[in-house]
This record gives structure tokens, C-alpha cells and sequence, in this order.
């Protein structure tokens, strides 16, 4: 479909490089595909494959490649033996624990460093989570922050470790099934327990779906639904029931359908060119731009948008201040105490900055946005 993807699709499929793709890799077309690649974290990966295939490439550009293979060649065996101690941490202790995500996935690519991430993720239940939190501690571990969904520890080692206690993507329609994820967790060791495919498959989708709504799900998105579909016999069909339950069985079907079209070579038409360009415009985790584009989607334009940032629904809110739980009678309280805690913690301006972002982003960006959530269904 595109540079980019089709050389991904090679490495994916482990063949060679067609001579027609070859003779478009300019120094100039070279240089670009580092700089989209590096945002997706995938400059290894393509990397790779541009050095399996003997493509010439001016020498600073090749030592960048090979750095970054070589960093996730090494990031990789740090992340898998800070999985493997904190399994020994958790069965010693007797905390039931279910990797995550890439710590699964990896397994199943033709390089396990190609599903190298920036961070290790495991659930555990969250009445287990302050307990397994002060083991790790005693181990070394320092803690970085805890949000409403895990608490980020840094290892010894320097590898970062997502510690879930839930998978809530705070999204009700996502939440109310992801809430039962040990209803779906099959024993493996004493205490390491795998999702069944049909909660693996629903629940990156759900994954997926949060980011895309946040400005961008990422290229590595699409090999995971690949990887999925050709190498661990984890079809979206097989979740349909607790994807339609979600609301986003349509949009696990259109980007199935836009994976298979990147990397087995099947028929492409406009709508996939546009929601691929989204996805290749947001990088790994999004863009503002895209972000806003979204929400104002969403909100009915730039004043929708502006209302809803300064006065979130009452279920993100309850995420910030879990009260509202008990009393939400409390909410419009608690859009003031958030007002002033922006405001003294600094981020006043970078809120400031992002409606002023919003004005910039054109009707015709909004209106195209808001084409291929309505063909996603979400």
C-alpha cells in the first residue's frame, strides 16, 4: 500500500524486498522512512530488513538502523528477564499474574525483538496490587507514578514495568467487559495464568481502539492484528460476541481488514488509504493534532471541544477524583479543584496551548475524522 508497509510486510512474511520496491529507496525516500519508521518504533525492524536485503544506504543513515536493531535486540532480553524475576517474585508470594500484550505477542513474530515495547505489562488482581507492589519495591524496584488503571515501576535495570490491577481504558462501553477479564484467565504455572484467544483478541482491540480514539493507534497495531490472525489462529470473528457487546466489533473488522491489505498484499480501496494515512500521521501514540481532530469530532467543533475540556462527563472525572463515586453531587466542585491544580502544577499553559491547537485544526480535517468514525462504528 506503501513504502512503509510494504517493507514491514516483508519482514512480517520473512521474504525478499520486490525489485520495484527496491528501485524507489532513494537516499531521500531512505531518510524519510527512518523518520516515520522512528516514530512508529519500528526503525529496527525496518532497519532490519533494509540490511537482509543488501539496499545501499548513505553510512550515517545505516549506523542509525543498526543502533536502533541493536538497542531492541538488547531492550528485548531486559524486558523478557524482568518478566521472567518478577514471575519468580509473584509465585514465590503466591500473587496470581497474566502477561501482556507484547510480553505475549513476541513470541509469536519471526524475530521476538521485532515486538520489542517501551515497557513490560502485567495484570494482577487489584486486591494483590499493594502487596506486590512492596515485594518489587524490596527487590529494588522504585515506583514512578500510579494512574487509575496500573502503577509504573522502574527495575534495577532500568526496564520499565506496567504494573495493571485493571485494563480500564476509562471508556464505559470498553470497561464493563475489560472489568471481567479473570472470568476469561486460564492457569498456566501456580500463578501464571494466559488469557483465552477471545479475551486476548478483544481486549487488544479495546487496547486499540482507546489509542485511536486518542490520536493514533500506531502502525505496530496493525502487524499485532496480523500476527494474530496467521501465527496464533486468534481471529476478531472469534470475539465477536464481547466486541459487538463493547460497540467496536465494526471497527475490529475494518482494521483486520486494513492489516490483512498491508502485509498479505490484499485489495485496498479509498477508505483504507485514508484510515491508513490517520494511523501513519498519529506515530505510536498519536498526535495533538490528531487528538483534537477527534474530540471536536466528537463535540460538534472547536466550542464543543473547548467545553468538554473544561468540563470533562462525570465518568473521566470519577477517574481523577474516585469521591464522585460516592457523591456525585460533588462534580462541579471537583472541575474547579482540577482548574486549580493545572493551573499551580504548570499545565495551565499546555491547555492553553492545546485550544489554541484546536483553532488550527481545519473543518475539512474534523469532517474526515468524523467519516471514518462513523465506517468504524465507534
Amino acid at each position: 500500500m506503501n513504502i512503509l508497509t510494504d517493507i514491514l510486510s516483508a519482514q512480517l512474511n520473512q521474504t525478499a524486498l520486490s525489485p520495484e520496491l527496491r528501485a524507489r529507496l532513494t537516499p531521500e525516500v531512505l531518510s524519510k522512512l527512518y523518520r516515520i519508521s522512528h516514530r512508529h518504533d519500528l526503525a529496527h525492524v525496518i532497519g532490519a530488513a533494509l540490511v537482509n536485503n543488501n539496499v545501499e544506504m548513505p553510512e550515517p543513515l545505516a549506523a542509525q538502523f543498526k543502533k536502533d536493531n541493536t538497542l531492541a535486540i538488547y531492550r528485548c532480553a531486559q524486558q523478557k528477564q524482568t518478566l521472567q524475576e518478577v514471575g519468580r517474585f509473584f509465585e514465590a508470594a503466591q500473587i496470581p499474574y497474566i502477561p501482556l500484550k507484547g510480553a505475549v505477542l513476541r513470541d509469536f513474530y519471526p524475530q521476538e525483538s521485532m515486538r520489542v515495547g517501551c515497557d513490560v505489562d502485567i495484570l494482577v488482581r487489584e486486591a494483590d496490587v499493594g502487596r506486590a507492589c512492596a515485594i518489587l519495591e524490596a527487590q529494588g524496584y522504585q515506583i514512578a507514578e500510579r494512574n487509575y488503571h496500573d502503577v509504573t515501576l522502574i527495575s534495577p535495570t532500568r526496564v520499565h514495568l506496567e504494573l495493571h490491577f485493571t485494563l480500564r481504558e476509562n471508556m464505559e462501553s470498553l470497561d464493563r467487559v475489560l472489568d471481567r477479564v479473570w472470568d476469561f484467565a486460564v492457569q498456566g504455572g501456580s500463578c501464571c495464568y494466559s488469557l483465552t484467544k477471545e479475551f486476548f483478541v478483544f481486549q487488544a482491540f479495546a487496547h486499540m481502539s482507546y489509542h485511536f480514539l486518542s490520536g493514533g493507534c500506531g502502525l505496530r497495531a496493525l502487524a499485532d492484528i496480523w500476527v494474530m490472525e496467521r501465527k496464533m489462529d486468534c481471529s476478531y470473528t472469534a470475539s465477536e460476541g464481547l466486541l459487538k457487546e463493547a460497540g467496536i466489533f465494526q471497527f475490529a473488522k475494518e482494521m483486520t481488514n486494513l492489516s490483512l491489505a498491508c502485509f498479505d498484499g490484499g485489495a485496498s480501496d479509498p477508505f483504507m488509504e485514508q484510515l491508513l494515512a490517520y494511523i501513519i500521521s498519529g506515530g505510536s501514540y498519536g498526535t495533538v493534532q490528531n487528538k483534537i481532530a477527534v474530540r471536536k469530532s466528537q463535540s460538534g467543533g472547536t466550542a464543543g471541544y473547548v467545553v468538554r475540556r473544561l468540563f470533562p462527563p462525570l465518568p473521566t472525572m470519577k477517574q481523577i477524583y474516585p469521591v464522585l463515586d460516592r457523591a456525585p453531587v460533588l462534580l462541579p466542585f471537583c472541575w474547579v479543584a482540577r482548574w486549580f491544580s493545572k493551573l499551580f502544577a504548570g499545565r495551565g499553559r499546555k491547555a492553553i496551548r492545546e485550544v489554541q491547537v484546536s483553532q488550527g485544526v481545519l473543518t475539512a480535517q474534523t469532517e474526515e475524522i468524523q467519516k471514518i468514525r462513523t465506517r468504524l462504528e465507534i
